[in-house]
């Protein structure tokens, strides 16, 4: 994590993350390498393409997204499991390969990318089983896909250390982090 791209928004630096990952393999020659896939329920921003890796389908049917080669894959949602089904093995069995899952039906040489935030926001928080990061590692690793870890909710401090993927000791290729700044400005009535 040497470098660092200025972006306007947290929906911004993940639409250049995604231009960084195909430009990347571009570069490589592997030109069929574009898809990313996001996580059902993720969040990553409005924007065409982030908004496309997002996992929310009321941010999709009124835009036309996702955009074509943009997948989604099982979140980490603990509660989604069926009731006494909660215990560690179904756990692991449910959601530990979520990427896993998706990608040998896409096909090895055309996934490029995985976006996830280390701990989910849009859902409603919800934190993965320690486990899932690195069976998601792992498979990442192989076919050779970049990892983007989405810190804008949250990074900074939210989790204890200064970034989730610190927390669950993630090792993304990229973070995308955002804080807007706001100010409001306030007047008093004039009597």
């Amino acid at each position: 994590m040497s470098k660092v791209f200025f972006a306007n928004s947290g929906s911004e630096a993940n639409d250049s993350a995604i231009k960084l990952i195909w430009y990347y393999n571009n570069a490589l020659g592997r030109t069929s390498k574009k898809k990313i896939i996001g996580r059902h329920g993720g969040y990553h921003g409005v924007t065409i393409a982030s908004g496309s890796v997002t996992g929310l389908q009321r941010n999709h049917s009124d835009f036309d997204l996702p955009l074509p080669m943009m997948r989604h894959t099982a979140c980490p949602a603990l509660l989604a499991l069926r009731p006494g089904r909660r215990e560690r093995g179904a756990i692991r069995d449910a959601h530990g390969g979520g990427v896993g899952e998706v990608h040998p039906l896409e096909g090895p040489d055309t996934v490029a990318g995985f976006f996830a935030e280390p701990v989910m926001g849009s859902g409603g928080v919800i934190v993965p089983p320690r486990t899932i990061s690195r069976r998601s590692r792992r498979c990442l690793r192989k076919y050779d896909v970049l990892f983007v870890a989405d810190e804008v909710i949250c990074g900074f401090g939210r989790l204890g250390d200064m970034f989730g993927t610190t927390t669950y000791n993630l090792k993304p290729d990229l973070i995308s982090i955002a804080k807007a700044c706001h100010r409001a400005i306030c007047r008093s009535p004039r009597s």
